[in-house]
C-alpha cells in the first residue's frame, strides 16, 4: 500500500498555519504600541490590517474546503445510490462549516478585541496625562473608531465557512 500526500495539500495546510500563527504574533505584538500618536497610528494600522489579511486568508481557505466537501457531497449521492440509506447526510457538512467558524471565532475575535481595547487603552492612559493633547486624543480617537462596513466584514469572514457549507445544497451544485 503506497501512501502520499499531494502537493496542494500540503501547501494548503502550510498557508493556513501561517494565517493562524500571523494571528498569534499580532496577540502578542500589540504590547509594542506606543502613546505618540505617529507611531500608535502607524502601528495600530499595521496589526488591524495584518489581522484583516490572516483572518482573509484562512476564510478563503476554510471556505472552499467546506464548499468542495458540499459538492463532493452531492457528487457522491449521484452516483451512489442506495433505497432508504442518506450515506452523508448534509447535516455533516453543516457541523464542518460549523467547526471551523467556531475555530475562526477561538482564534480571531479575542485578538480582534484585545488590539480594540489595548488602543482604547491608551488612548485613555493619554487623556490621564498631567497635560493632555487634546487634538492629538481626540485624533487618535477618531482613528480608532471603526465604520460598520468594517465590523461587518469582520462578521462575515467568520461565519464564511458556515455560509459555504450550506451554499452547495441551496445552490443545487
Amino acid at each position: 500500500m503506497h501512501f502520499t500526500i499531494a502537493p496542494r495539500a500540503v501547501a494548503t495546510t502550510f498557508y493556513g498555519l501561517v494565517a493562524l500563527a500571523g494571528m498569534i504574533f499580532i496577540s502578542k505584538s500589540e504590547e509594542s504600541l506606543k502613546l505618540t500618536q505617529d507611531t500608535f497610528k502607524a502601528k495600530f494600522n499595521l496589526l488591524s490590517h495584518s489581522l484583516k489579511f490572516f483572518l482573509a486568508v484562512a476564510t478563503v481557505l476554510i471556505t472552499f474546503s467546506v464548499f468542495t466537501t458540499g459538492t463532493l457531497r452531492k457528487a457522491i449521492l449521484l452516483e451512489v445510490i442506495v433505497e432508504g440509506v442518506n450515506m452523508i447526510p448534509i447535516e455533516f457538512v453543516y457541523l464542518y462549516g460549523l467547526q471551523f467558524t467556531i475555530v475562526l471565532v477561538i482564534f480571531c475575535l479575542p485578538i480582534y478585541f484585545q488590539l480594540r481595547i489595548k488602543g482604547q487603552d491608551i488612548i485613555n492612559s493619554s487623556k490621564n496625562e498631567p497635560e493632555p493633547n487634546e487634538p492629538a486624543i481626540k485624533n487618535m480617537e477618531l482613528f480608532m473608531q471603526e465604520s460598520v462596513v468594517d465590523t461587518f466584514k469582520v462578521g462575515f469572514a467568520i461565519l464564511e465557512p458556515l455560509i459555504s457549507s450550506i451554499l452547495p445544497d441551496v445552490l443545487n451544485f
